[in-house]
């Protein structure tokens, strides 16, 4: 989805990727949809009512969605997620978007706090998971 719509960028190595769609992306195509649905299983009626409470939160307007940051995990600890944040975010801020993402990570909230990011709200979803909402305006 970042790729024909949004933006995404990979590390020379392929070890690290982040990825940001705009607001107005396109929901996911049918193909793309059902293997999302046989990704999560037995746990797509959790994913759908996590959604749907979610949808509820609030976004910036016109910010765009932090969609995913990862690193393989040889890679972890070498700078490389911080890189590939300041370089996306760089980016957004050239651009004058805002930025939102959700976490289910506690331990992350001060990592993404470090980039400007803040929490603007917090729920928890049935089976105790939680999630963290927040918002970063363009710099």
């Amino acid at each position: 989805m970042a790729l024909p719509y949004g933006r995404a960028y990979i590390d020379t190595t392929g070890h690290g990727v982040i990825a940001f769609l705009p607001p107005d992306a396109p929901a996911p195509s049918a193909s793309v949809s059902a293997e999302i649905a046989d990704l999560h299983g037995d746990r797509l009626d959790h994913l759908m009512v996590a959604e749907e409470r979610l949808s509820a939160l609030p976004v910036l307007d016109g910010a765009w969605l932090l969609a995913t940051i990862g690193t393989t995990p040889q890679s972890r600890g070498t700078g490389l997620g911080t890189a590939l944040m300041k370089h996306g975010l760089t980016e957004l801020d050239r651009a004058g978007h805002a930025c939102w993402l959700d976490t289910s990570t506690e331990r992350n909230l001060p990592l993404y706090q470090r980039f400007g990011f803040s929490v603007v709200d917090h729920i928890t979803l049935d089976g105790g998971l939680s999630v963290w909402r927040m918002h970063r305006r363009a710099a």
